[in-house]
């Protein structure tokens, strides 16, 4: 498929503000997905999802910005039938990621794996209040959800800077 692109184009220095509009030429992009979902005893689910995506920034020559170029969700989820308790495992990869429009022009983040674990107790027989407690970033990893651009106010040099996952 063939689409117009909105994209960074410059910077106003009287506003301070970042300028968008049309990128020139035409973004093809490609890209599949499956997802899966199962129950594997009445006690055990899971799931997979993986989406590909490659769509090309005519100008940049790369992945359009903030367009990972695969993602990966899977998990499992134990609920014995009848118990108070439930547990959850869930692993997310988001792959390499673009950001446009900083200071020294494109720059590639993500690509990164970040595993959670969460369990539940509930606190009545229905089963309509609950307790979770939840650990998200299992294995602490360090990571980047967006990339921006500062101004140090020492020299007036400029930087990126990562906005940090949870850690």
């Amino acid at each position: 498929m063939l689409f117009r692109s909105i994209g960074f184009t410059s910077f106003d220095g009287n506003t301070d503000q970042d300028v968008f509009g049309n990128v020139p030429g035409t973004v093809s992009v490609r890209g599949a997905e499956l997802a899966m979902e199962t129950s594997v005893t009445g006690s055990l689910s899971g799931y997979f999802n993986y989406t590909y995506n490659h769509s090309i920034d005519p100008t940049t020559l790369v992945q359009v910005a903030d367009i990972p170029e695969d993602l990966i969700k899977a998990g499992v989820d134990y609920h014995p039938t009848g118990a108070f308790w439930g547990a959850s495992l869930s692993v997310n990869h988001f792959g390499r990621t673009y950001a446009t429009g900083l200071w020294d022009g494109t720059e590639a983040f993500g690509n990164a794996t970040i595993v959670n674990i969460s369990g539940r107790a509930f606190l009545d027989s229905r089963h309509r209040q609950r307790l979770d407690l939840a650990v998200q970033n299992l294995f602490n990893r360090t990571y980047a959800t967006d990339l921006g651009t500062g101004t140090r106010d020492a020299d007036g040099s400029n930087y990126t800077y990562w906005d940090r996952g949870v850690p």
